[in-house]
């Protein structure tokens, strides 16, 4: 029997108009990593994509600047993967999530606290 890995690697994919209680979806959800220990994480807001809906956002188009992809990335253990999808269940948006085992190395420099 395999081991389960100690690390995984998250993502969390959404819509830059999303929003939940007045903020937006991606925003919402990076403090709520936060509050949960996550040991960081970062958000990428992408040039163009679709989702669902099936219609292309792009930042070529005016209009469409407030709808780009968001993608949030981390790399952390199964609790806090499990803590944050019960997060997400509470969330009205169109959220995708990705969650794969990673085996991760961490480096600081030499001045890091």
């Amino acid at each position: 029997m395999t081991a389960e890995p100690d690390e995984w690697f998250l993502r969390i994919y959404c819509s830059q108009s999303d929003r939940e209680r007045g903020q937006t979806v991606y925003r919402r959800i990076i403090e709520a990593m936060q509050q949960l220990g996550f040991p960081g994480a970062t958000v990428f807001l992408g040039c163009e994509g679709f989702g669902p809906h099936g219609r292309i956002s792009s930042d070529a188009t005016i209009d469409a600047m407030a709808d780009l992809p968001v993608m949030l990335q981390a790399v952390a253990s199964r609790d806090h993967i499990r803590a944050i999808a019960i997060e997400l269940e509470r969330f009205r948006a169109s959220i995708l999530i990705t969650v794969a085992a990673t085996s991760a190395s961490r480096y600081e420099s030499a001045g890091s606290a």
